[in-house]
């Protein structure tokens, strides 16, 4: 037979993005009332739509948990259990879960549920993770120690061709690279600004941007292309040849990469390094639990892209 529509119900608390303002609820919940909410399901008369309706989770998004101080957050929470007791005549009716915790308000829920707000921490212990679950921290400003996350994913390409360079030799668009040794390694990588190596991480003498080979870390020269870069493996020590594999993101040996440090050169921060890797990079999942697509949104175990 025909079941009802379930949806979550978003409150806009500070935000500024989606769902109704707080000062709308009372109107919101007289609208349902009127229309037939919690009542039986009437499907044939226009004026009951609200009885096919079922509102399973009302939530709000905390805009600055991952920032120190939490005066904010603690004012929307403060907001948002306002607008939980004004629901009441439409959770007394139908079941309605509440939840509020984004992944930073997950990693510091024992500084935001404090105070005045401790005891609201059982009713929203509900959580929405999302840059949690690639195993990244929402800032550098959330407590780090309490809780533990292990990078979720890596990004590795593999070598297409190895050279042996003379000095003066030029790299790349714009010849900006200029070989100086008797002799340079060149790799070239099928991986550039197309697949979202950002060009910005392009041939930086004061902090060139290095990838991990041989177990080592390896400087990106001249300006990255649309489809490769060139990396210079002079000095790894050992013999880099053609299929070798190359990790952007991740560990290789004793060293690591992290979206943080990419996020960093870029200016940017580590969700935007997550969104950045392009379609046309095959996802790799490495866990038998993990989903047999390639949607980047559905990350559950541990993946790698691999370009």
């Amino acid at each position: 037979g025909a079941q009802r529509a379930e949806c979550f119900l978003k409150i806009d608390t500070g935000m500024g993005r989606i769902g109704i303002l707080p000062a709308k609820v009372d109107e919101f919940v007289q609208e349902l009332s009127a229309h037939g909410y919690g009542q039986s399901m009437n499907v044939e008369d226009p004026e009951q739509w609200a009885s096919c309706v079922h509102i399973s989770a009302a939530f709000t998004h905390m805009s600055k948990a991952d920032e120190v101080c939490k005066q904010y957050t603690r004012q929307q929470l403060e907001c948002f259990a306002e607008c939980t007791r004004k629901l009441e005549p439409l959770s007394s009716l139908l079941p309605m879960r509440f939840h509020v915790a984004n992944s930073a308000t997950a990693t510091d829920h024992h500084v935001i549920f404090d105070g005045t707000c401790a005891k609201l921490f059982s009713e929203y212990a509900h959580m929405r993770l999302g840059i949690s679950l690639y195993g990244f921290y929402a800032s550098r400003d959330l407590d780090h120690d309490r809780t533990s996350l292990r990078p979720a994913l890596s990004w590795k390409t593999r070598v297409v061709q190895v050279k042996e360079l003379p000095p003066g030799q030029r790299i790349s668009y714009g010849g900006i690279y200029e070989t100086s040794r008797p002799i340079t390694r060149i790799a070239t990588l099928p991986v550039g600004y197309a697949d979202g190596l950002r060009r910005l991480l392009s041939n930086n003498p004061e902090q060139p941007w290095h990838v991990l080979v041989g177990g080592v870390r390896a400087p990106i020269i001249g300006r990255i292309c649309m489809d490769m870069c060139m990396v210079d493996v002079t000095e790894v020590p050992c013999r880099v040849e053609e299929d070798d594999e190359v990790v952007l993101i991740g560990t290789q040996g004793s060293e690591r990469i992290t979206a943080d440090e990419m996020a960093s050169a870029l200016d940017t921060i580590n969700y935007e390094v997550s969104c950045l890797v392009g379609r046309r990079v095959p996802r790799v999942y490495h866990s038998a639990l993990a989903p047999h697509h390639n949607c980047m949104r559905s990350i559950v175990h541990d993946f790698s892209f691999q370009t």
